[in-house]
């Protein structure tokens, strides 16, 4: 068994345990091995006089089912990722130090998986060089980071890993152990891999999920190996904050290369930051928001996956709304669940739909999954109300006025803070590492265990 499934495998079946959720739908009954220990020697014991007195039976564990069944499996890749922290430290120094090496001008990007990618490019509290989209197109060369698709995918993405490492890529392949290893196998070449913990429990996998806890890990890890090699990357702020969008402007490189739309580096570096703060900082944090999403909206979670259930019963389709970098993504994955589809196209104000277009109706149900608001733009949510179809729908609340759900509506509350950035770099003006993809994803897959649990 390999590092990464080991520690996988031991820390799902220390934590199912402990948590009674270790049943047939977790990792620990798929691992690849089985955890064997000797028995232990029988201790001499005295026999006591008196008989001990008996104690009260304790009250069997319920396994975990659903949305609690998925929650406790996301906190498992959580702590699988922790462990795995030093390989993604070792992965992150290495690239740091091609990415600041004076002689070689690289540039930094991530290419596959679209939840992967979607997650990293442009991304508030993320390193401001991976806001160039595109990489294919152009011409890129630097440090890529290539989260693989899945089975489906496998011979495209050997075929794109191949193309990247023509142009002069140096190229770091991510993706499930087993794909991975086959990938190797079969010639692709890369500078470095790290491994997606992927498991499956209540029928949902938790590869996506996995992907964006790796990527934000990595990229962490990233900014604190650049430090220590005397560079601090510029790094985004969140366009809703005011300064945001003058920041992205004065780091704009005119005109823009094949390898950077922005400035690379501060121009003044900061203290050397030790490996292991920022990464750690971003998976305790993650942590908390999950818990923090459990304990104040699993019954809204539960109640908009009935909801969901009842209208597929009926007949009715399910549609997933979302303008989020990350979620928007997610129909395209290999590994995303079943029951939603994305939105057919909404007409704007008077705006004619063409006859016989795909519309939504009253037998339908709407996750909307916004940001700091329900949608984009608000006449889409004007025009799903009017539609009759039932809704439930996901955001901050930090611009109450921008979140106004109705009654009947079911509402989610995404727990993250103003900014969308949650790790201090000491001795930088802006913090990274947001947790926002995170918690979409996984409210949409809570959600989609719960329709799997509700249809058994």
């Amino acid at each position: 068994m390999k590092p990464m499934k080991q520690l996988f495998a031991l820390s799902c079946l220390v934590l199912g345990l402990l948590s009674g959720c270790a049943t047939n739908d977790s990792p620990v009954a798929v691992a690849e091995s089985t955890i064997r220990t000797e028995p232990a020697a029988i201790a001499e014991v005295a026999v006591p006089a008196e008989p001990a007195a008996v104690a009260a039976p304790v009250a069997a564990v319920e396994p975990a089912v659903g949305a609690v069944a998925f929650y406790r499996e996301s906190l498992h890749v959580l702590d699988a990722v922790k462990a795995y922290q030093p390989e993604i430290q070792k992965s992150a120094e290495q690239a740091a130090a091609l990415y600041c090496d004076p002689d070689d001008d690289l540039g930094i990007a991530s290419e596959g998986s679209a939840v992967f990618y979607g997650e990293l490019v442009g991304r508030s509290g993320g390193v401001m060089s991976i806001g160039a989209w595109w990489p294919r197109e152009r011409k890129f060369r630097g440090v890529l980071l290539y989260c693989l698709r899945g089975p489906k995918h496998y011979d495209a993405d050997l075929k794109d890993i191949a193309f990247f490492n023509d142009l002069g890529c140096k190229t770091y392949i991510l993706g499930p152990e087993s794909l991975v290893e086959k990938a190797l196998q079969d010639g692709a070449q890369c500078v470095g891999t790290l491994i997606i913990p992927n498991s499956a429990v209540a029928g949902v996998s938790t590869y996506d999920f996995a992907s964006v806890a790796i990527g934000w890990t990595w990229t962490c890890e990233f900014v604190a190996a650049c430090t220590r090699n005397g560079k601090m990357p510029v790094m985004f702020q969140s366009i809703m904050v005011p300064t945001g969008m003058d920041r992205i402007k004065r780091n704009e490189v005119t005109p823009p290369t094949s390898q950077r739309m922005y400035r690379k580096f501060e121009p003044e570096t900061i203290p050397p930051i030790a490996a292991g703060k920022l990464g750690g900082e971003w998976l305790a944090i993650a942590r908390k928001r999950l818990e923090t999403l459990y304990n104040n909206d699993l019954e809204n979670i539960r109640a908009a996956a009935r909801t969901a259930a009842d209208v597929q019963a009926n007949g009715g389709t399910l549609y997933l709304s979302s303008y989020t970098h990350v979620l928007g993504h997610i129909p395209s994955s290999e590994f995303n669940p079943p029951h939603f589809g994305r939105m057919p196209h909404i007409p704007k104000p008077g705006e004619t739909v063409p006859e016989g277009a795909k519309t939504i109706g009253p037998k339908d149900f709407v996750l909307g999954v916004g940001y700091n608001n329900l949608e984009w733009d608000l006449h889409r949510v004007d025009h799903i109300r009017q539609s009759g179809a039932k809704a439930a729908w996901s955001s901050t609340t930090f611009n109450p006025e921008r979140v106004k759900p109705v009654a009947g509506e079911i509402f989610i509350t995404q727990p993250w803070d103003y900014g969308d950035a949650d790790v201090v770099i000491p001795g930088y003006d802006v913090k990274m590492g947001p947790t926002s993809g995170l918690i979409a994803v996984e409210i949409y897959l809570m959600i989609n265990a719960e329709i799997n649990a509700i249809k058994k």
